[in-house]
């Protein structure tokens, strides 16, 4: 006897028809961009969600985490140099160095890390995310440990010469990997959780450097001996972690159904990363390199670095001067500070994402704005309580300014070569900022640091200017994004359908979807 089938509607039908299709053609056999964004209808608006919120358990943890021990080993340079003030194993004391000596461990590091940093980043496609992240961490321990074997400032330039170039690579990389799994008008919060991280971490290092002030001493080791051990230790570990955890391209990850692998991969834009795209494209790089739309943003970020870069570097060692009771308890003011800049980095850019109707520049020049007004305070304001205050509250507009900017150049990306290129180029000219920031703050302005302060807030209304130029150059493509990124959400919410439209960014990315 015949079992009778149960007759489906035509909606269970094509959906069923959907599935059976993307499982019988794996990702990598959609070998044309047109042909993958056919996917974009396998699943509904609400159902995406919920993909995007699986992606982002299991790849934004690693990121962080990864990038908190990356910024612990780079930041602990401006906090082991308050520890142990008076002791004979303070760094100063025991490598004697100057304090106006000691910030060329900044300018040292920053150079190295900003060499390495583009071909750090053209090699990430090649070798592999989780490759590029360990080949990283690898170094970067080594280097760190090798910090406690320094016995003289030459010994101490030298590790941190090598600690930047065996850096170079992770922040690009980081970000370049997001281009992979979500579209410019949705990776701003995420690029913002990363790259607030550098100043979150510090938190660890202060109640670090705070726990390991008490040790200083023990096994004829200073204090910030054992805190470049301790971290490097740390980078060891987390080697084991990424070698069985991180996940590398959306094509590759098991805990993705092969559907739900080609509809990450299908909702892109023609302009975004993808696996199978060349692993190093020569015509990208050239148009990379004569593009003035990098020139230009490149400019704005090193100088609003310029002055950011120098204040972070010596925040630790401006607190410590405002008077407070003890070096130690210092230590742990430092931690509200860089707790406010991580909350401000990621809510500012998911409040400029909700904003769709108010151009990004025009937020930005109000964050930049605030960040002026409060460094002229800083340099007239008499009282304690009150600069630390300002101090705290900077860090909120400071964040949200710095964590717009790379979101916003993720918007007119053309291809994976450029991606790597543009990543690598602004965060690598956000670096060359720390060559010269760190000397702004010279020990002859101490304690007020009143003329330091002045010129920081005259490179960040410079760099507000820039924020104009840029919005010229990106004028359409920014608007564009804000229309597609609201349009995208009002079909999503009204009809919990994936919209197709994207942003139209001229006929060389066009091409791009004919191209396999």
């Amino acid at each position: 006897m015949v079992e009778a089938k149960v007759p489906q509607s035509p909606s269970e039908h094509s959906k069923d028809e959907a599935v059976l299709d993307s499982v019988a053609t794996v990702p990598n056999s959609l070998s044309t961009i047109e042909e993958q964004q056919e996917r974009r209808n396998l699943f509904t608006y609400s159902e995406g969600q919920k993909i995007l919120r699986k992606v982002d358990m299991r790849l934004m943890p690693f990121l962080l985490l990864t990038y908190l021990l990356r910024g612990m080993d780079g930041g602990a340079i401006s906090y082991v140099k308050t520890m142990n003030p008076k002791s004979p194993t303070n760094i100063l004391h025991q490598l004697n160095m100057t304090t106006n000596q000691y910030g060329y461990a900044s300018t040292t590091f920053t150079l190295f890390y900003a060499l390495g940093e583009l071909p750090s980043n053209l090699l990430f496609k090649r070798t592999t995310p989780r490759w590029h992240y360990m080949r990283i961490v690898a170094l970067w321990s080594i280097a760190a440990i090798c910090h406690a074997a320094a016995f003289n400032a030459a010994g101490l330039l030298t590790a941190r010469a090598f600690l930047g170039l065996f850096e170079a690579g992770m922040a690009p990389g980081a970000y370049l990997h997001l281009t992979y799994y979500y579209r410019p008008d949705e990776i701003g919060p995420r690029i913002a959780a990363i790259s607030a991280m550098f100043n979150f971490c510090n938190i660890f290092v202060a109640l670090e450097t705070y726990g390991l002030s008490y040790i200083d001493g023990h096994g004829g080791l200073g204090g910030w001996q054992w805190t470049y051990i301790i971290n490097g230790l740390l980078g060891i570990v987390l080697l084991v972690v990424l070698y069985f955890w991180m996940p590398d391209f959306p094509e590759d990850c098991k805990w993705l159904t092969p559907e739900e692998q080609q509809w990450i991969v299908g909702r892109l834009p023609a302009g975004s990363s993808r696996s199978n795209d060349k692993n190093f494209d020569f015509k990208e790089l050239k148009d990379a390199f004569k593009s003035w739309t990098n020139l230009t943003f490149a400019t704005m970020v090193v100088i609003y670095n310029t002055g950011a870069l120098g204040m972070t570097f010596w925040l630790p060692t401006i607190i410590s001067n405002l008077g407070f009771s003890s070096t130690a308890s210092a230590q742990l003011l430092n931690i509200p500070p860089a707790a406010l800049y991580w909350v401000g980095g990621i809510g500012g850019n998911i409040l400029t994402d909700r904003l769709t109707m108010i151009p990004r520049p025009v937020i930005l020049c109000c964050t930049l704005s605030l960040v002026t007004g409060g460094m002229f305070a800083l340099a007239y304001v008499r009282s304690i309580g009150v600069l630390y205050a300002i101090i705290c509250i900077m860090q909120v507009f400071a964040s949200w300014s710095y964590q717009t900017f790379i979101p916003w150049r993720c918007q007119s990306l053309k291809g994976t070569t450029d991606a790597a290129f543009a990543m690598a180029w602004l965060t690598g000219a956000g670096q060359v900022a720390g060559l010269w920031s760190a000397q702004i703050f010279q020990s002859k302005y101490a304690p007020r640091y009143n003329v330091p302060f002045i010129v920081c807030a005259v490179l960040t209304i410079a760099a507000g200017l820039m924020v104009l130029v840029n919005w010229w150059r990106t004028y359409k493509s920014e608007k564009e994004t804000r229309r597609i990124m609201a349009l995208r959400r009002k079909v999503g919410k009204e009809r919990n359908e994936v919209l197709q439209e994207d942003v139209d960014l001229g006929e060389d990315v066009a091409r791009r979807n004919n191209q396999s």
